[in-house]
């Protein structure tokens, strides 16, 4: 039985080329195999962020109500407070008037017994103090 070195070379160099093919088609599974995993880690990594994304959207308008209400428990703490100061000025701005007035009264008749000299000083405080009060000298 002699070997035929052809026949040999021939059937090697199909055994090669079946075996590229089988290859070829082997890495082509596996390439199909990987998209398909990836595909789906991808989808569920997708689905993760949107659910994450919703978490934030919550807490973020939690977050925007909280500080709108701060914002106007502020603004009507910040009203009352400005009712009660504007209250506590006229009161003292009227009990310094009623002050003045007083003054005024109890000064004047001890003015006009002054001395001349001593009234002449004495005229532009009492002016002043009119003037504070907000009654005629």
């Amino acid at each position: 039985m002699s070997t035929d070195v052809r026949k040999v070379l021939t059937d090697a160099g199909y055994v090669s080329i079946g075996l590229g093919v089988l290859g070829y088609q082997q890495a082509q599974t596996r390439r199909r195999d990987l998209q398909g995993r990836l595909g789906s880690a991808g989808e569920c990594i997708g689905a993760r962020a949107h659910r994450l994304q919703s978490r934030v959207d919550g807490i973020q308008e939690q977050l925007d109500g909280r500080a709108k209400n701060a914002r106007d428990r502020f603004d009507t703490r910040a009203r009352e407070m400005r009712e009660i100061v504007d209250e506590q000025a006229h009161a003292a701005i009227d009990r310094l008037q009623d002050l003045g007035d007083e003054l005024s009264r109890r000064v004047e008749p001890l003015v006009e017994r002054l001395p001349e000299p001593v009234a002449k000083i004495v005229e532009p405080l009492r002016n002043r103090m009119s003037g504070l009060s907000g009654s005629a000298a």
